[in-house]
């Protein structure tokens, strides 16, 4: 397969992403090879590897002090499918990988089960955040 070949595959399967997200009812824009989403409230963008795997990550800004390792090592203990990382202080990036074959009969469920989760997820950090904010200004 050429290079040219296969970037037409994965600009093709990109837009099959897009357009199933949008299916779903989100909003999708393709920019710079990723798409451009949200769920829960917040930006989450989604970018295609390979044939068979994408990933879905948002990030979070304005945490409060002291919201560091202890708790993002915790969140993770806690949710298997999704993980944060320190991007630099006061902000983290939760992130979700998952195998999908776009040629998948059943794409577009999975796509659906997907944002579910990642919506799910962003909830459980907001919450996690939200609780520590409380318990530190006490």
């Amino acid at each position: 397969m050429s290079i040219d070949s296969a970037k037409d595959e994965t600009n093709a399967n990109l837009t099959k992403l897009a357009d199933a997200i949008v299916e779903l009812g989100y909003r999708a824009k393709i920019e710079d090879d990723v798409i451009v989403s949200s769920a829960g409230g917040m930006k989450v963008s989604v970018q295609l590897y390979g044939d068979d795997s994408v990933q879905l990550a948002s990030g979070f800004r304005g945490l409060p002090t002291g919201f560091g390792f202890e708790q993002i090592n915790e969140y993770n203990r806690k949710y298997r499918f999704g993980s944060i990382y320190q991007q630099e202080p006061g902000t983290v990036v939760l992130q979700s990988n998952f195998l999908l074959d776009p040629d998948d009969s059943h794409f577009k469920d999975k796509m659906e089960a997907i944002f579910s989760l990642v919506e799910g997820l962003i909830v459980e950090l907001r919450e996690a955040i939200a609780e520590f904010d409380d318990t530190s200004s006490e």
